[in-house]
């Protein structure tokens, strides 16, 4: 269904090849998406990233937020998919198995971490928007990210999704 907001939130902020340079992940407002370079009529993968926010769009929209851009990189072995979101929050997404955990970033070193269930988001309680992470980095031979929100940087290691500080 189309409304005043449809455009906006499918515009692309981010997109990437996969290293094995088969598909291109892209990024919505909401969403990713996954396609295959072969056929691109329709994405192999659209994974919601934050449904919650559809509630908050016409806020968002009157704080120009609706406008934000986060970026996305895959892993070295396309194995992983990493973006950014609001309230110091990132997620990988599992390529293979569509599994979509999101991560908070903080100063105490503990992250915390929750699977996102298609459809069934927890909802957003407190929308801190200026607390995004709109910066996201994969290392190019390990499975190491790095990821920016404000003026900080964080460097994970990542194994199995398990994050190790």
């Amino acid at each position: 269904m189309k409304n005043f907001f449809s455009d906006m939130v499918a515009s692309v902020g981010g997109i990437d090849f996969t290293n094995n340079g088969r598909y291109i992940i892209s990024r919505e407002y909401m969403n990713v998406k996954v396609w295959d370079i072969a056929n691109t009529k329709t994405p192999l993968q659209n994974i919601c990233i934050q449904e919650s926010l559809k509630s908050k769009l016409v806020n968002l929209f009157e704080n120009d937020c609706i406008f934000d851009k986060f970026s996305i990189t895959g892993s070295y072995d396309n194995s992983t998919i990493i973006t950014g979101n609001y309230n110091n929050n990132f997620h990988l997404l599992n390529m293979s198995t569509g599994l979509n955990t999101q991560y908070e970033l903080n100063f105490k070193r503990n992250t915390i971490s929750r699977q996102m269930i298609a459809g069934k988001c927890p909802p957003i309680t407190k929308l801190d928007t200026h607390r995004k992470t709109s910066v996201v980095a994969y290392h190019p031979l390990k499975h190491e990210i790095a990821v920016a929100s404000l003026n900080c940087f964080f460097v994970y290691s990542v194994w199995y999704y398990i994050l190790y500080f």
